[in-house]
């Protein structure tokens, strides 16, 4: 899957730095339409935070997951591929919002609990069979699952929060793709002989 160079950039001036005027002007309102419609703008970080967490992430994971459903053949290396190039896609497509969300992770980590309740929710039954294809098929070790999806998933986001972060986004992300790919069929790769 060709992903290609992320060649323009947006500024983004982060959360504590936006004010509501900010705010405002974007939405093409007045400022005192946004103060009475939410008293501070933690309350509208919030009513923006809930649907995404509630609503939005369960979407696009249950898409995610049906993707590597049908995604899923006798190589695993065919599966991170578009594991990897689908969700740096994804990134790329939705900066601003991983800005946002990247942002308000240490602030908020009720909010990461809640993240991460409805990720394993919709990840995890689809991913244990998976893992246990490839195990079958003698390409992966045998490690829990959810340690080969957390290995997998630090090294999407090592591309990930750089992508949504840097204001360089002159990356070929083709090639990184293509590395990561190798790192991780490589690192997961069962060791004959050895008690793993």
């Amino acid at each position: 899957m060709k992903i290609g160079r992320l060649s323009r950039c947006s500024r983004y001036k982060g959360y504590a730095r936006t004010t509501t005027h900010d705010i405002a002007r974007l939405a093409g309102v007045a400022e005192g339409t946004v103060s009475k419609q939410y008293r501070t703008k933690d309350a509208l970080l919030e009513a923006v935070l809930d649907p995404f967490v509630d609503q939005i992430v369960p979407k696009v994971v249950t898409e995610f997951a049906e993707k590597m459903k049908s995604t899923a053949d006798d190589q695993f290396e065919q599966l991170v591929e578009v594991l990897l190039a689908d969700r740096i896609q994804f990134a790329m497509s939705n900066r601003q919002c991983l800005r946002l969300l990247i942002d308000q992770l240490t602030e908020h980590p009720e909010f990461v609990a809640k993240l991460t309740t409805t990720l394993d929710t919709f990840i995890m039954p689809v991913w244990e069979p998976l893992v246990k294809h490839y195990r079958l098929l003698g390409q992966l070790p045998d490690w829990p699952s959810i340690e080969i999806l957390r290995l997998i998933t630090g090294v999407l986001c090592s591309y990930i929060v750089p992508l949504a972060l840097s204001s360089d986004c002159s990356t070929d992300f083709d090639v990184s793709v293509r590395q990561a790919i190798m790192f991780i069929s490589r690192g997961l790769k069962p060791l004959s002989g050895l008690r793993e």
